[in-house]
């Protein structure tokens, strides 16, 4: 598989509560012989990549919470709201291991076959 394409985007969905929202969009290549890509088939396989790096992300992310770590930069997102423009990083810190992210990764297969 090669990865031709990814974009992602996170949101606050709530100013009360903290809430993120971080949507991922990746498209790639497919260079599998093994498997017969009919578009049945491609549709079934891009919704299980997809539900896979959704469950990965997520875990990915409730690690780095715990870990009070933001390499993603939800705290400079939260800061950039007038409520939150006073918050110290070590206030954000305290806050990061509580704050909900939904995370959404959709996968879209744009071409298949071999490539020599």
């Amino acid at each position: 598989m090669w990865l031709t394409y990814s974009k992602s985007d996170y949101k606050i969905i709530s100013k009360d509560h903290v809430v993120l929202s971080l949507q991922v969009s990746i498209e790639i290549n497919e260079l599998s012989s093994t498997i017969d890509f009919n578009s049945e088939n491609i549709k079934k396989v891009e919704k299980l990549i997809s539900k896979k790096m959704n469950n990965e992300f997520k875990s990915i992310i409730s690690k780095l919470q715990e870990m009070k770590s933001d390499p993603l930069g939800f705290g400079r997102k939260i800061k950039s709201l007038r409520q939150y423009s006073k918050l110290e990083d070590n206030e954000w810190y305290d806050i990061y291991p509580k704050v909900l992210i939904e995370t959404n990764v959709s996968v879209k297969i744009k071409r298949t076959g071999v490539i020599n």
